[in-house]
């Protein structure tokens, strides 16, 4: 079993069941005119850009605040990508780090949405199955949803801006409402529609909308092969 061990973790990712997966993937895949795909733990696990993110927010926090960092890194990590906690997670790190009169949380979340770009990100991803899915003149729709600049600074991140022929970016505001309503996709529900379209996606929300749309839905999540 190949394993690739992920920096000031104990996770691992099975590189091995997850390049079998991807075998499988493009066999499907290729059946199609047009393929959309949705961002976050489809084309990526999200653990590896957030991990970088929050080691270098609590790497900012050190410099005027004594914390322990690798317990409260490890306790970010855990809360946003294990324990999936709905609670503000900013707000009860601040808490339990005593940093309430400290630091706002309003700075926090200001640095994890703004995060700049990444450079030489190469995680686990699709980005070849992509490019080879391009290459098969294979249409590529990207939706995802989120705060605009971080989602822009992950797509160039991951080096695919230039991959998509349509790209989707539903941050909330006028009609760009979040998943699963279809308002944001209007522009291109024509294409979608003249098109033997598939949807990959990781969550119930993905699901709904290759329902409402009436194409296939082919469910992969990359954080899965994060144990």
């Amino acid at each position: 079993m190949n394993q690739k061990i992920l920096n000031m973790t104990k996770f691992i990712i099975d590189t091995g069941k997850l390049s079998k997966n991807k075998k499988q993937l493009l066999n499907t895949l290729n059946k199609f005119k047009l393929v959309i795909f949705d961002l976050d733990d489809t084309i990526f696990p999200l653990y590896c850009y957030d991990i970088i993110v929050f080691r270098n927010l609590i790497k900012k926090i050190s410099q005027k605040n004594k914390i322990n960092k690798k317990k409260a890194f490890d306790y970010l990590v855990s809360e946003k990508h294990f324990k999936k906690s709905k609670q503000k997670l900013f707000s009860i790190f601040l808490k339990k780090f005593n940093l309430v009169n400290k630091v706002s949380e309003k700075s926090l979340v200001n640095f994890y949405q703004n995060h700049s770009i990444i450079k030489n990100f190469k995680p686990p991803s699709l980005k070849n199955l992509i490019k080879k899915l391009k290459k098969e003149n294979i249409k590529l729709l990207l939706i995802t949803e989120g705060y605009m600049k971080r989602q822009n600074n992950k797509i160039k991140s991951l080096g695919i801006e230039n991959l998509f022929d349509y790209k989707i970016i539903l941050d909330g505001k006028n009609n760009r409402k979040y998943k699963p309503s279809v308002v944001g996709l209007k522009k291109y529900l024509k294409i979608i529609k003249k098109n033997s379209s598939i949807y990959l996606g990781d969550s119930i929300k993905d699901k709904q909308i290759s329902k409402k749309l009436n194409i296939d839905f082919y469910y992969f999540n990359m954080s899965k092969f994060i144990r």
